[in-house]
């Protein structure tokens, strides 16, 4: 069917909704996305049969879909504390990683190994589940786990306006106000 890694877009689909995927397993019978264009981002699965047809339909295509670029630095290029926050998730996600096919079909020992992680470890669900499907989005990449910094700009970054973007700050002089001062009767008479 559809490569894993494959970026797709559902438009119209029998078994999507419509939204950018990544495929990110797959089976004889069915196959497994991560959202990559909305939060919070989930999993979703299709059958092939249904996949196959909406193909045909052309209600799914695939799409360029890059990884940022900073997912490819090496260690010596990141800040020490990015490695230590990559490697401490890590080392609290190895159990649900090693078993990461039976944690995205469902499977007893998916699922044992995510519990295992929330009570071993002091994160919630919800994290828990918004690092497994960053991880899966960028193509379990190592370096996935790294703080998404690069997303904010930065020190020392040149901040680009142009005539169609907004000019950032204040205004020089504050806009007059235009409009009528309410005045009570001692100040009529006085």
């Amino acid at each position: 069917m559809i490569p894993v890694d494959t970026a797709i877009k559902a438009c119209g689909s029998l078994c999507l909704p419509d939204s950018q995927y990544r495929v990110v397993h797959t089976t004889i019978i069915e196959t497994y996305f991560v959202e990559i264009s909305n939060r919070p981002r989930k999993l979703y699965k299709a059958s092939n049969e249904e996949l196959r047809k909406d193909l045909e339909n052309k209600a799914i295509y695939s799409i360029k879909s890059s990884l940022p670029k900073q997912l490819y630095l090496l260690d010596e290029d990141l800040k020490a504390s990015w490695i230590e926050e990559r490697d401490k998730y890590k080392k609290i996600l190895f159990p649900i990683l090693k078993n990461l096919s039976d944690f995205i079909e469902g499977n007893s020992a998916g699922l044992v190994a995510f519990q295992e992680v929330l009570e071993n470890s002091s994160l919630n669900k919800a994290t828990l589940y918004s690092k497994i499907y960053k991880f899966l989005m960028y193509s379990k990449h190592g370096n996935a786990f790294l703080p998404s910094h690069f997303l904010k700009g930065g020190v020392g970054e040149f901040k680009k306006t142009s005539p169609e973007t907004k000019i950032r700050g204040r205004p020089k002089e504050r806009k007059k106000r235009h409009g009528t001062v309410n005045v009570g009767d001692r100040e009529k008479n006085g």
